[in-house]
C-alpha cells in the first residue's frame, strides 16, 4: 500500500506590506511591550507623523529609512511621545528604490485599556505645491559638464572620476580614475570584461583630444587607496602616453587625439601608494602605473600645535585641517583630509581612520577665481568629525562624496559658501555615484542629491522650506543661491 505525499509549496512575498500610504490617517494599537512596523510606499519624500490621544498612553517612535537597496537602515530620528495630542513628525527624501520605516513600541497604556497603547498616524507626500522634486528649475541635469567658472570645466567621469578642463590656461586635471565599473573581488583584482575597458578607452580619448589641442594633463589627484579610485589609473596613464593609435586595451576602439610627451604629476595619500592591487596588467601593453619616485604625498597640518606633521600621522584623536598645496601655473590646488573611517589602512599610527584627499581648486590671479571643493571619499569617522571645529574651507561650488550617512553631511559644515562674483548659482553635487563596486550599488544622480540636500537639512546645514528645493536658501545662515547639480550621463557613454 502506498501513501501519496502531495507537497504543497508556499510562495511567500518578502514585499512589506505598506502598512499606511501618503494621505491616509490610522489609527493603531500595540501592547505594552511589543513593537508595531509601518512601511511607506517608495519614491519623493514621506513624513510620518504620530501622536497619541490621551495623558496616559507613552509611545516610543524611531523613524528609519532604506539606504542601499536595503543593504541597511538609518536611524533617521526617535522620540518618546506621552500626552494627548502630543506629535512628532520626521520627513525622509527617499532614493526612488527605498523605503522609509516607522517604529513603534509600546510603553505605557491608559487606564482601563488592558495593557494596550493607542496611537495614529498620518503619512504624508509632503513637496510643497507646484514644485517637482525631479523637474525643478533647481535640480538641473547637467549631461555630463558643468561650468564652475570661465577656467573650470568639470566633466563626470563616471563613480567618483572626474575631469576638470581650464581653456584658459590650456590645463588637464583629472580627479581619481576608476570609470570601468570593473567588478572588484576580495582583494580588488579587476577582472575586466570588454564593455568596462571601452569606458576606459573612451576617457583616455577624451583626454587625447584635449591634448591635441594644446592642452596639458597636469596631475593626476587621488583621494584613497580603494580600487574604485585608482583602478584605472595605469591604464589611463599608459593611454595618455601611448604613440600608437592601435587597438586600445583591446576593445575595438583605436587611440585618437595625441600623445602628451610632458610628465604627469600623481597625487596619492602615503596609504594610497602602497595599494598593490589596483589595475590589471595584461589587456594592454600601455599599462603604466606610476612608481613611488612620480607621487607626491601630501602633508597636513595640526592647527593645535601650529606645526607640520608627517604623513605617518594619525587622524583620529587629532584636529588636522589643512595640508599641502600644489600650484600648477595659475592653478592652486590644496589638500585636506577628509577620513574614510571604513577600513583601517594598517600605516603607522593609524587606528582605523583611512587617510583620505579632499581638494579645493581655484586661480590664483584673482581673474574670475572661482573655487570648487572636491571630495570623493565618504566621511564616515564619528571621531574624526568632531574634530572639524571650524569652517576653513571657503569655495563657490562642492562636489560631494554622498552615501547616506550623517556623518558626511554633519562633515559640510566645514564648508563656507561663497555668494559673490563670479557665479550667479552655487552649484551642489552627490558624488561617488554610478558605482558598481558597492553594495546595492547607487546609481541614480538626482535620487543621490536629493538625498544629500534632504540631509543638509535635516543636520542644520540648511534652512529651506522643509521638503523643497528652491534657489534662495540659508547656507550656515548665509543667503546663498543654490542649485543642485545630477548627471545623465558620464563621459563615454556605452
Amino acid at each position: 500500500m502506498f501513501m501519496r505525499i502531495t507537497l504543497v509549496v508556499l510562495i511567500v512575498s518578502i514585499t512589506p506590506l505598506y502598512a499606511i500610504r501618503p494621505g491616509q490617517t490610522k489609527k493603531y494599537r500595540v501592547w505594552e511591550g511589543n513593537t508595531d512596523r509601518h512601511y511607506t510606499s517608495k519614491n519623493g519624500l514621506r513624513a510620518f507623523t504620530i501622536w497619541v490621544g490621551d495623558d496616559q498612553t507613552v509611545v516610543e517612535a524611531q523613524w528609519h529609512e532604506e539606504v542601499r537597496g536595503g543593504y541597511k537602515w538609518v536611524l533617521r530620528g526617535k522620540a518618546r511621545i506621552s500626552g494627548k495630542h502630543r506629535r512628532f513628525s520626521r520627513t525622509v527624501y527617499l532614493r526612488s528604490r527605498e523605503n522609509f520605516r516607522l517604529t513603534v513600541k509600546g510603553i505605557r497604556s491608559s487606564r482601563g485599556k488592558r495593557k494596550i497603547c493607542y496611537y495614529w498616524i498620518r503619512c504624508v507626500d509632503n513637496p510643497s505645491p507646484g514644485v517637482s522634486m525631479y523637474n525643478s528649475k533647481n535640480l538641473q541635469d547637467l549631461r555630463t559638464w558643468f561650468k564652475a567658472g570661465p577656467y573650470q570645466y568639470w566633466y563626470w567621469g563616471g563613480c567618483a572620476t572626474w575631469v576638470m578642463a581650464n581653456p584658459l590656461d590650456k590645463q588637464i586635471f583629472l580627479f581619481d580614475g576608476y570609470v570601468s565599473k570593473a567588478t572588484i573581488g576580495g582583494v580588488r583584482n579587476f577582472d575586466y570584461v570588454k564593455v568596462e575597458r571601452k569606458r576606459v578607452a573612451r576617457l583616455v580619448n577624451l583626454l587625447r583630444h584635449f591634448i591635441g589641442r594644446g592642452y596639458k594633463v597636469e596631475s593626476i589627484l587621488t583621494s584613497h587607496k580603494h580600487g574604485d579610485h585608482l583602478g584605472d589609473i595605469p591604464y589611463i596613464l599608459g593611454g595618455i602616453k601611448a604613440t600608437t593609435d592601435s587597438d586600445f586595451m583591446r576593445t575595438g576602439i583605436a587611440l585618437t587625439g595625441k600623445a602628451q610627451k610632458a610628465k604627469v604629476s600623481i597625487v596619492m595619500s602615503y596609504d594610497a601608494s602602497f595599494d598593490p592591487y589596483y589595475g590589471k596588467s595584461g589587456y594592454d601593453s600601455n599599462y603604466l602605473k606610476p612608481t613611488r619616485n612620480d607621487i607626491s604625498m601630501p602633508t597636513f597640518h595640526d592647527r593645535y600645535t601650529n606645526a607640520y606633521n608627517p604623513r605617518f600621522s594619525q587622524i583620529n584623536g587629532q584636529r588636522f585641517s589643512v595640508g599641502t598645496a600644489y600650484r600648477f601655473g595659475k592653478v592652486m590646488i590644496r589638500s585636506y583630509i577628509w577620513d574614510h573611517g571604513n577600513i583601517a589602512d594598517g600605516g603607522p599610527g593609524s587606528r582605523g581612520g583611512l587617510r583620505t584627499l579632499a581638494y579645493r581648486i581655484t586661480r590664483v590671479d584673482g581673474q574670475k577665481a572661482a573655487s570648487v571643493f572636491f571630495t570623493s571619499g565618504f566621511c564616515e569617522d564619528i571621531s574624526f568629525v568632531s574634530t572639524l571645529l571650524l569652517k576653513f574651507i571657503s569655495c563657490h561650488h562642492i562636489i560631494l562624496a554622498w552615501n547616506g550617512h550623517e556623518q558626511t553631511a554633519q562633515a559640510a559644515k566645514v564648508v563656507n559658501l561663497l555668494d559673490h562674483s563670479p557665479v550667479k548659482y552655487n552649484y551642489i553635487f552627490a558624488n561617488h555615484t554610478d558605482n558598481n563596486s558597492n553594495p546595492g550599488g547607487m546609481t541614480d544622480e538626482r535620487d543621490e542629491v536629493i538625498d544629500m540636500f534632504g540631509m543638509l537639512i535635516e543636520k542644520g546645514i540648511i534652512a529651506s522650506d522643509h521638503g523643497t528645493i528652491t534657489s534662495r536658501i540659508k547656507w550656515l545662515g548665509q543667503n546663498r543661491q543654490v542649485r543642485l547639480g545630477a548627471f545623465s550621463n558620464r563621459v563615454g557613454v556605452d
